[in-house]
């Protein structure tokens, strides 16, 4: 991650997501979902690794 990077609020990812917030934030809590960083009281979460995270997520045909 850089400083330069985009980061988005749990608000803002949870709209690019079509999640609810309350998903992300339950992510964070089970340690699940995309990383973050927690900044002054503020959790982000940086674009790259989100996308990085996405990726991660895919699934191949005919995979359980």
């Amino acid at each position: 991650m850089t400083l330069q990077d985009e980061k988005f609020t749990t608000g803002e990812l949870a709209l690019k997501l079509k999640r609810a917030p309350e998903t992300l934030v339950r992510w964070r809590r089970l340690r699940q979902g995309p990383p973050y960083i927690r900044l002054q009281g503020r959790v982000l979460y940086d674009k790259g690794a989100v996308e990085r995270w996405l990726q991660d997520q895919s699934v191949q045909a005919g995979s359980p």
